[in-house]
């Protein structure tokens, strides 16, 4: 929603609101970079996956770890890359976070390399 002042001029609390509004957003792109950052150069491998466990995004180490490359990944199922013994332990992870009881999940596993 926005208010437009009558007499054209922003009162001192939008004015103070919008500079807020501003500060939070250099922090929270801040805060993105730093994430992205990380994320590429950490030593473990690392992926967001969707709800169907799709790579959505894996980070250099990932990759690496798994001798793909990145647009390789993208997309496919994390099942296509898991050692078998290793399998139902991480649906079982990926199924609480589905039900809610967990919002993330970390796991030492065992992949199969290209």
């Amino acid at each position: 929603m926005t208010v437009e002042p009558q007499d054209g001029h922003e009162s001192d609390e939008v004015t103070r609101l919008r500079a807020q509004l501003e500060e939070l957003r250099k922090a929270k792109d801040h805060q993105r970079s730093f994430f992205d950052d990380t994320f590429d150069v950490v030593g473990i491998g690392i992926a967001h996956v969707d709800l169907e466990g799709r790579f959505l995004d894996v980070n250099a180490t990932l990759c690496t770890m798994l001798g793909y490359a990145r647009e390789e990944l993208i997309g496919r199922r994390f099942a296509e890359f898991t050692y078998s013994d290793d399998l139902d332990p991480n649906l079982d992870h990926l199924a609480r976070v589905l039900e809610g009881k967990a919002i993330s999940y970390r796991m030492d596993k065992r992949y199969r390399r290209a």
